[in-house]
């Protein structure tokens, strides 16, 4: 029923489909400081398109609907967006 996940720690390159674990600063359900693992998908230049149905990251899909909102209780249209990741950004899914 439980799921570990082992990190390796240092400095290694970012790349699309790495893993990487981040401290939550502005995620709504959690407390500030925790720590969580997510997905790299986008990059910088990457242009990202997030809908309720899929989000895509230069036309492919890398997440499938968005089930964020109704946890948050808010509409999904504060959710649906089209980006560009900037430099420096990254856009982490899971």
């Amino acid at each position: 029923p439980y799921r570990v996940m082992l990190l390796e720690l240092g400095v290694h390159p970012i790349e699309h489909g790495s893993y990487v674990a981040v401290r939550a600063a502005r995620f709504p359900m959690l407390d500030p400081g925790e720590t969580v693992v997510k997905k790299v998908v986008g990059m910088a230049g990457d242009s990202v398109l997030v809908r309720a149905d899929q989000t895509t990251v230069n036309g492919a899909g890398v997440a499938g609907p968005l089930d964020m909102a109704e946890r948050l209780d808010m509409p999904l249209a504060t959710l649906e967006r089209t980006m560009v990741v900037q430099s420096g950004e990254l856009f982490l899914v899971g």
